[in-house]
């Protein structure tokens, strides 16, 4: 069973291109939802600060209260891709820049 986070919602719109991103092709759907929950706090974080600088003071706050309703989810993309029209690139560099940090941490932590 597939488990949606609001993470999730907003961070991954294109599930399989984050799949792909990340290098998660082979793995079941199980383990790629598993591995999308356990990243998507990270990502979303670094995400929102990279969001939250190309929002105007007003539009950080707009946003800031629309994430405190239920069901916001859609709401926030549409605005976020209206106000970052660069938003895909952000998604694409920040998914990214993880990988990459990942590894690294992969690597230094065998060695």
């Amino acid at each position: 069973m597939e488990v949606k986070t609001q993470t999730q919602t907003i961070i991954f719109q294109d599930r399989e291109a984050v799949i792909k991103e990340l290098g998660l092709e082979d793995l079941s759907s199980e383990q790629q939802t598993e591995i999308l929950e356990i990243v998507s706090s990270a990502l979303y974080k670094k995400i929102l600060l990279r969001v939250a600088d190309e929002l105007s003071e007003e539009e950080a706050t707009e946003l800031n209260n629309m994430t405190n309703k239920d069901n916001y989810e859609q709401e926030a993309i549409a605005f976020i891709k209206e106000k970052v029209p660069n938003f895909a690139s952000i998604l694409k560099e920040e998914i990214k820049g993880f990988r990459e940090e990942v590894i690294q941490i992969a690597k230094d932590t065998i060695v």
